[in-house]
């Protein structure tokens, strides 16, 4: 099995680059470069969802100046053309960029009026443009390739406008090991990387983006009648949120933003969740022994983020709701508070922005050490 790392560390970012455009020798006559999104039967329904959520976050208006990165045969550009954007094309790969040329020829947008995009060759470092120049960025399954993902989001934060976004869809944390993917490594030698979301955030924070807004994904699941009814009522199914935990580890759709967070009862929340997004591979990574196992505190989309990187260290689950008492997340029980009375280990809070109160009961209700516990908060 081919690790993903060590071919990233194997070579520079220039012989990447050949790789790039070796990938796209010889396909100029592959159609379904062309077709895209309308390339398979197989597979359009999920590249059309993908793309639907993808335009949903660009929010774009006409005129829009847009950098579609890593555009590969350029038919994603063509769809923000016929939108009524101005559109720059750039990839590494000077082959993908001549099938581009070839797309538009081929078949050109519909629309009565519209310009060309103009196509840039990537030099795999930095763009040759001015400071805020685009009102979106958009990349579409293309950041998972990329060896110097900080690199190239410094660069993202630099041309885009103080008002704009950086959109992105990309594929889940567990890539790499896919059997196309090992595919695509073994016979090609181009980067299928893992697309963790929480290090991406991370390294655009540290550039300077502000915020992240993820869309939470659900394309798998099919309901009957009374499936549907309990939605209506605001009683989602538990098979329904299982799905949406296995869509959104498998598919992450979000936009970065220079924009400071606007406070406001809805938005305040949403800044928090940024703030323990941002720390959660770090404190993961630093707190948690591999070898060590654990309880968790809390049965919610924390913690089936936690169980998703470390599910061996998971014991159970504790929850003040009485309702989640007996049922299982993730295949781990959750239990009453009371559980944790004769536990030696340590427990880790997996909600965000109640760490206090949480420690004040357990010490107090329970005589649960402090320094048992392990939370973003402290």
């Amino acid at each position: 099995m081919i690790d993903v790392k060590n071919l990233i560390d194997s070579c520079s970012v220039e012989e990447h680059l050949v790789k790039a455009d070796n990938y796209f020798n010889n396909r100029e006559e592959h159609l379904y470069l062309y077709q895209k999104p309308f390339h398979s039967a197989k597979e359009s329904a999920s590249s059309v969802h993908n793309l639907g959520q993808l335009l949903e976050l660009a929010s774009l208006k006409e005129g829009n100046k847009v950098l579609d990165f890593a555009a590969g045969s350029c038919w994603l550009s063509k769809i923000l053309i016929e939108l009524g954007c101005e559109v720059v094309s750039t990839d590494a790969s000077l082959k993908a960029l001549e099938i581009g040329k070839q797309l538009f020829k081929r078949h050109p947008p519909i629309r009565h009026k519209y310009k060309e995009p103009i196509f840039d060759l990537f030099n795999g470092k930095s763009f040759n443009y001015l400071d805020e120049t685009f009102d979106r960025i958009i990349v579409n399954d293309a950041f998972h390739h990329i060896p110097n993902t900080k690199v190239i989001l410094k660069e993202f934060y630099r041309i885009l406008k103080n008002d704009g976004y950086v959109v992105m869809s990309e594929p889940g944390r567990y890539h790499s090991a896919s059997h196309a993917s090992q595919y695509e490594m073994k016979n090609f030698g181009v980067i299928e990387n893992d697309f963790i979301l929480e290090d991406i955030w991370s390294e655009a924070s540290s550039v300077g983006f502000k915020n992240i807004e993820i869309l939470p994904i659900l394309k798998s699941a099919k309901i009957g009648i009374e499936e549907y009814q309990a939605c209506i009522d605001g009683e989602i199914p538990k098979r329904i949120k299982k799905y949406i935990t296995q869509d959104t580890i498998n598919r992450s759709i979000f936009r970065l933003s220079k924009k400071e967070v606007v406070f406001n009862k809805i938005n305040e929340k949403a800044f928090e969740f940024n703030k323990y997004l941002s720390q959660m591979h770090f404190l993961l990574n630093t707190k948690i022994n591999r070898n060590e196992q654990y309880i968790l505190y809390g049965a919610g989309t924390g913690a089936e983020l936690i169980l998703s990187m470390f599910h061996e260290n998971i014991l159970y689950i504790v929850d003040q709701n009485v309702f989640k008492h007996g049922t299982y997340l993730q295949g781990k029980m959750i239990y009453d508070l009371q559980k944790i009375k004769d536990f030696q280990g340590k427990l880790i809070i997996s909600v965000f922005g109640r760490a206090e109160q949480i420690v004040e009961q357990l010490s107090n209700d329970l005589n649960f050490k402090k320094e048992k516990i392990i939370s973003l908060d402290f």
